[in-house]
């Protein structure tokens, strides 16, 4: 019984040695930096928005009102920026009707808001595809802002 007392003795003592012996090599930095831990960037195309992540593009079958062009008004990112030769009513009007031509529904339409502006809220064919469209009269023109989800259809 002694000799189990004793090896029982010797094997503890070796246990606590183990963490006692000295290095020369010295202790790893208590905080390391850390890299690579923002979020990785969107997929080409792709742009996130306090709405949402939209396209930067709508795909061509899009619909578009007859004689708009493309322009920049520089009020942030969206998948198109058109001004319109139309007041804005008939510009909600004409959108909210071929855009439910083209599939999608209309979840809500609001407006006019104190700038004058109407903004259209539809989906697609999935719950996931939402677009918004809003129409605001810009001085003397009418700007279409349309935000494309980026789950719907690229073309």
């Amino acid at each position: 019984m002694t000799q189990i007392r004793l090896a029982a003795v010797v094997f503890a003592l070796g246990l606590g040695a183990v963490g006692c012996t000295s290095t020369t090599e010295p202790p790893p930095p208590a905080t390391s930096p850390v890299t690579g831990t923002s979020a990785p960037p969107p997929a080409a195309g792709i742009t996130e928005t306090d709405w949402g992540t939209i396209r930067d593009a709508l795909p061509a079958g899009f619909p578009r009102y007859p004689g708009s062009t493309p322009t920049e008004t520089g009020a942030g990112a969206a998948s198109a920026v058109f001004d319109v030769p139309a007041d804005v009513s008939t510009v909600t009007t004409w959108f909210q009707g071929a855009l439910e031509g083209a599939g999608f529904s209309t979840l809500s339409l609001s407006g006019p808001a104190e700038d004058g502006s109407m903004e259209i809220e539809s989906v697609g064919r999935t719950t996931q595809c939402r677009v918004r469209t809003t129409v605001a009269p810009m001085g003397g023109s009418t700007i279409v802002t349309v935000l494309y989800g980026a789950v719907c259809p690229a073309t």
